[in-house]
């Protein structure tokens, strides 16, 4: 109940104090109620006097009571500037309701460290006076812009309400502080309402060990990324974390160094609201090979996750994956050695570990023991070519480029055409014509986005041709 004074008589000065006295009579109270209550006199930046407001507690408050109010004026020094006239009313209505604040249930402490309860907190409402039909309902005080409200719900046997707050209602309250008060539904409408619980969640650090680092499958020791220890595309994780929900945004980002040891990035996710199917399984995202070709060799790589629980939130940085990145140009050779030295007819296929040699053209002869002045363009076993006659070379596992060695013989070329998985011609050249025995490497390396899969080799000139030592790069 509000006692209102009005200041505007000349007798009340700014500094003033208004001594009250409130008594409550027929409250069925072994005595009437007395309640003292005192207030000063103040003025609005403008100089005018505001009325004196002074507050009785509702619980001094009884409906069906008479009730008077008078009041003294005195100067700051205490002298009496007079009394009021005594004011009567009768209280009508409900007698308000004194409703103890919700708390928290043991074991959680405030304030809330979030990742240390896994299934959340409990708030419990205790209303020993409930009546049957009556309910409650855990408010927050002046919650975030679009949050649901809590349930109302039904006392319990011992006059209780429990309300969990969950990792994810915590998590977007991290680093904050805020109140928790609960409302009486009685009778379908609101009978009253609590003073208000204090709570403060703690900040959740960055790279705290309780949160999940993101994972690359292909680096399965969480150390070392190697580009030759697998195909394709790689996989990055995240596993779903404590408080996950779908109004959580992330950012992803895998970061190194490339060939020219400038920053590489690859922005993963940006802005990433999590869907329903993430908030379950966790975050599973491709790392494209082309992409990850780029970066430089035995370098280190770090992928960082930053969540923003909500859009009232601190962002918090995940644990961050650092890895030993590796891509040296893996290299298979193929030196004919698990052939059989005879003449090839046209159509023969022959197989080899890392390819098959076919006779376009022939026939062809695969020689051994090459000459010793031939080496290292001919070592052991090498195929022996006369003039317009072709072999084609197919790979077992397309590559990025490939290298062998050729001896000539005088004014003699070998044209070489290479060729896609489709079987789309990549390049076509020839070697020079010399006027006496020459040996050479024989270098090529495939167009952006394509592979070698298929090499022809067909002999042009005056004289036979030796091929051997065959090396793929990956």
């Amino acid at each position: 109940m509000l006692l209102v004074v009005l200041t505007a008589n000349p007798h009340f000065v700014a500094g003033d104090n208004v001594l009250a006295t409130y008594t409550a009579q027929d409250t069925g109270q072994p005595t009437d109620v007395v309640v003292n209550v005192s207030g000063k006199v103040e003025a609005d930046q403008f100089g005018s006097k505001k009325p004196c407001i002074l507050e009785v507690p509702n619980a001094k408050v009884f409906a069906g009571s008479r009730v008077t109010a008078t009041y003294e004026l005195r100067r700051p020094n205490g002298d009496l500037v007079g009394n009021s006239i005594t004011a009567n009313a009768t209280v009508t209505g409900a007698t308000p309701i004194d409703l103890l604040p919700p708390f928290l249930v043991a074991p959680a402490v405030d304030p809330v460290d979030v990742l240390a309860y896994p299934n959340g907190i409990t708030m419990r409402i205790e209303y020993l006076a409930a009546l049957d039909g009556d309910r409650a309902r855990l408010a927050e005080v002046n919650p975030p812009a679009g949050s649901p409200q809590f349930p109302l719900v039904a006392f319990n046997s011992n006059k209780r309400v429990n309300t969990v707050l969950t990792p994810a209602y915590l998590a977007a309250r991290q680093g904050k502080s805020f109140e928790l008060r609960w409302n009486l539904n009685r009778n379908g409408g609101q009978a009253g309402k609590s003073t208000p619980t204090p709570l403060r969640v703690l900040k959740i650090a960055d790279g705290d060990s309780r949160l999940p680092t993101p994972k690359i499958l292909q680096a399965p020791d969480d150390k070392v990324l190697d580009l030759n220890t697998f195909e394709g595309n790689a996989e990055l994780t995240v596993l779903p974390w404590l408080g996950i929900s779908t109004d959580n945004v992330v950012q992803l980002e895998f970061k190194g160094k490339d060939n020219n040891n400038d920053d590489y990035v690859i922005l993963v996710l940006t802005n990433h609201k999590i869907t329903e199917q993430e908030k379950t399984f966790g975050i599973k995202e491709t790392l494209h090979r082309d992409k990850l070709s780029i970066l430089q060799h035995a370098t280190s790589i770090q992928v960082t996750l930053e969540l923003l629980p909500s859009p009232a939130s601190t962002s918090i940085i995940f644990p961050i994956l650092i890895l030993h990145f590796l891509n040296a140009p893996q290299v298979i050779t193929e030196s004919f050695e698990t052939g059989k030295v005879e003449w090839k007819d046209e159509g023969t296929i022959m197989d080899f570990p890392s390819m098959t040699v076919t006779v376009i053209k022939g026939p062809v002869a695969l020689d051994g023991n090459a000459a010793i002045e031939y080496a290292p363009f001919l070592t052991g076993n090498y195929f022996h070519l006369n003039v317009d006659e072709t072999l084609r070379f197919t790979l077992k596992r397309p590559s990025k480029s490939v290298r062998f060695g050729i001896a000539t013989r005088i004014k003699s070329t070998a044209l070489t055409e290479y060729y896609d998985e489709d079987f789309k011609l990549i390049k076509a050249q020839s070697t020079q014509s010399y006027d006496a025995p020459h040996q050479a490497w024989v270098d090529v390396t495939e167009t952006v986005n394509r592979k070698i899969k298929y090499v022809d080799v067909t002999i042009k000139g005056f004289a036979t041709t030796r091929l051997d030592n065959f090396s793929l790069f990956y």
